[in-house]
């Protein structure tokens, strides 16, 4: 065991990036903080004191920039998927963009590219923010300086996310009803 730590803490490939000491060699910070229910807030922590980069285990790096996440995910990265993702198969044999042999996963990459470049992105901004904002405020109405019912947050998220999604299928209705961004949640109040 003495050996394993010194290998990680001096000549580990890993061993250059800073992390607290203990997650030099060990997963347990961040199992405990994950125990704990806190592991996010350890996380920031370690952003605040050692930078974007910090070593959080002996084998894994966590990121926190713009930057890494373009090197990490663009189509020429040079990271190779974790089996773990293997897991997410509905049925065996059975391939989606998660667990796709690279060929596989070029071809649906490339027709998803489009749709999730820094463009299109940018230009939906705005209406997901006036859909999220027109949603926050459906969320409290009427509740004025008390609390308001009890809502299902997971079904009002469904109402969000089909408003959000349906915005760029279905244009006409989003002009004919200009009065509720959020149709589907206006029933219910």
């Amino acid at each position: 065991y003495v050996g394993s730590v010194i290998y990680c803490l001096f000549f580990h490939p890993l061993a250059k990036y800073p992390g607290p000491f203990l997650a030099k060699f060990s997963v347990w910070p961040s199992y405990y903080h994950t125990t704990a229910g806190n592991r996010q807030i350890w996380i920031w922590q370690c952003h605040q004191t050692y930078g974007p980069i910090f070593r959080s285990g002996p084998n894994s790096l966590l990121f926190n920039s713009p930057e890494a996440n373009r090197a990490i995910y663009e189509a020429k990265s040079n990271v190779k998927k974790d089996s773990l993702y293997l897991a997410f198969t509905l049925k065996v044999g059975a391939l989606n963009t998660l667990n796709s042999n690279h060929a596989e996963h070029a071809r649906k990459r490339r027709i998803l590219n489009a749709a999730f470049s820094d463009k299109a992105l940018r230009t939906s901004e705005p209406y997901v923010i006036q859909h999220v904002d027109r949603w926050c405020q459906l969320l409290v109405d009427g509740a004025g300086h008390e609390w308001s019912q009890p809502r299902d947050m997971a079904e009002w998220s469904d109402y969000l996310v089909f408003d959000i999604l349906g915005m760029p299928v279905l244009p006409l209705l989003r002009v004919q009803d200009q009065q509720s961004l959020n149709r589907f949640c206006d029933a219910r109040i």
